[in-house]
């Protein structure tokens, strides 16, 4: 299993906000603190918002929020909600599956065993737990 760099980044930009309790923060802040692109970043963080994870701020001084408590937010229903191809073979897609074994073969049903435990490994942390102390001194928060 591989995250899409735009999951990966909104976990990363989630950790970052998360651990600035509830202060509004800049797209270009995250970007820096992690070395990628701003507009990755920005991307990121619509889709968050979309989703209902950070709010946006408009205007001057304006940037996101995370102001939920971080104990709520269950990982694997992040990458659930975002990730977008949790689709590990053809077989997964009704409308792209070309596979003439698909009647007959355990193989979907077994990667979909095992995107299923993934993601219920996942739900056993929170972003409470990817906070750690350790992830704050390494982002210089705190």
């Amino acid at each position: 299993m591989h995250l899409s760099k735009y999951c990966d980044y909104a976990l990363r930009s989630l950790m970052y906000l998360g651990a600035r309790s509830g202060k509004i923060t800049a797209a270009d802040e995250i970007a820096k603190a992690f070395g990628i692109s701003t507009n990755h970043v920005v991307k990121s963080l619509q889709g968050l918002a979309k989703a209902g994870y950070v709010t946006s701020v408009s205007g001057r001084g304006g940037g996101y929020v995370f102001d939920r408590p971080l104990y709520k937010i269950r990982v694997g229903d992040i990458v659930e909600r975002l990730e977008p191809n949790l689709h590990m073979a053809e077989c997964f897609s009704e409308e792209k599956n070309t596979c003439p074994l698909t009647p007959g073969c355990a193989l979907q049903s077994a990667l979909s065993h095992a995107c299923h435990t993934f993601i219920e490994t996942l739900n056993q942390y929170t972003l409470e737990d990817l906070i750690a102390p350790q992830t704050q001194k390494l982002l210089a928060i705190g």
